[in-house]
């Protein structure tokens, strides 16, 4: 479901990516066309630098935009239109 706290506050996710160039690259867009976004990361690795078997280290941070629910329509159109990832 994403962050509760965006959810009752009228926000809704438009972009989640592991990709850190692929964030920063919706998130500029984004901002080109004024619209305004929530931008969050979450850790998702181990919290000590110990690699458990097969476990992969470009999976390991989780990117989201959030933009408010009346930008969500215009932001995903921005996203298809201009993003070729």
């Amino acid at each position: 479901m994403g962050r509760l706290d965006e959810f009752f506050n009228g926000g809704r996710e438009v972009f989640m990516t592991f990709d850190e160039n692929k964030y920063f690259t919706v998130a500029s867009i984004l901002n080109e066309h004024n619209i305004k976004c929530r931008r969050y990361t979450k850790y998702l690795g181990k919290r000590f630098n110990i690699r458990a078997p097969g476990e992969r280290e470009d999976l390991k941070t989780q990117y989201s935009i959030y933009v408010a629910m009346e930008d969500f329509e215009e932001a995903s159109y921005l996203i298809r239109e201009f993003y070729k990832g």
